[in-house]
């Protein structure tokens, strides 16, 4: 290991201590045809993570510049997927496509749609979409009363 690696490490060590925050990691189980259900045999954990916005530079109501392209868009369009960089040491498992991962501050809950390890940092990197904020139970109950003309 070169002093860059190790410096790397410490520096990414700094970054996580200094702006994480608690997040839970959920595990899915996904069937084709079916929703995707939360995994039972691994069950969610809390770890702590650096959670990174997504981003555009605008210029003027539709523009924004990607390195040297200047890209059209849409107005209101971000540009990147927003992230959560993690230390591979916290996590007791792989995470993959298609897991949960809820900010414990906000409430938000994200898919991950990409992850890329970076094992000089000892890094994961979790590209994530964002997802509609979950039904409490007692919601999620009366919306299927209410879908299938149950009363009480």
């Amino acid at each position: 290991m070169s002093i860059f690696d190790e410096a790397l490490r410490d520096l990414n060590a700094a970054v996580i201590d200094t702006f994480s925050e608690l997040v839970t990691i959920i595990p899915m189980t996904r069937t084709p045809n079916f929703q995707a259900t939360p995994d039972t045999f691994l069950g969610p954990v809390t770890v702590n993570a650096v959670y990174r916005a997504p981003y555009a530079l605008a210029l003027g109501e539709n523009r924004y510049m990607r390195g040297a392209i200047d890209v059209e868009l849409s107005p209101g369009v971000s540009t990147t997927h927003p992230t959560f960089m993690i230390r591979t040491c916290e996590l007791p498992w792989s995470v993959h496509h298609g897991y949960q991962v809820r900010r414990c501050q906000t409430g938000e809950v994200y898919e991950v749609r990409e992850k890329i390890v970076d094992n000089m940092a000892s890094t994961v990197t979790l590209r994530v979409s964002k997802l509609g904020k979950p039904l409490a139970p007692e919601d999620k109950a009366a919306q299927l009363r209410k879908r299938y003309g149950i009363s009480g």
